[in-house]
């Protein structure tokens, strides 16, 4: 599965391997946003969006768009993939953008962001594996 998104635009598309069909509309525009698959049908999509602390699950077989709380960093540019998490759930690793080497992650299970370690140079418009750029 892919999902795109346009350039300042607030619908999707997904390539279910055949052909692109319209996906869930997002609830703002997508602009220098990353994404990545967390489990099978649901993308993590996040940053520079409306005020760039966004974050959000989709459920591309239903639609559904689930907004997550709060990243506590603006983020744009930024790169974000996902790893299991020793304390359960899967981690969701948010770094760099906008010329940055912080890290953010989120966890799954408890539903709550905590700072990574820092990256050792700062990162700009990067993919990392298993994301969507």
């Amino acid at each position: 599965m892919l999902l795109c998104f346009q350039h300042r635009k607030r619908y999707t598309e997904i390539f279910d391997g055949q052909e692109f069909v319209r996906g869930p509309d997002l609830p703002v525009d997508a602009y220098r946003s990353c994404a990545t698959e967390v489990e099978p049908g649901i993308v993590f999509i996040s940053g520079e969006q409306g005020t760039g602390h966004e974050a959000y699950m989709i459920d591309v077989d239903s639609g559904s768009v689930t907004m997550l709380p709060e990243m506590p960093e603006a983020r744009g540019l930024h790169a974000c993939g996902i790893v299991p998490s020793s304390s359960g759930g899967l981690d969701i690793v948010v770094a760099g953008g906008n010329d940055d080497d912080s890290v953010i992650i989120f966890n799954t299970q408890l539903g709550i962001w905590r700072p990574g370690p820092s990256l050792p140079t700062t990162i700009e418009d990067v993919c990392l594996k298993k994301t969507f750029c």
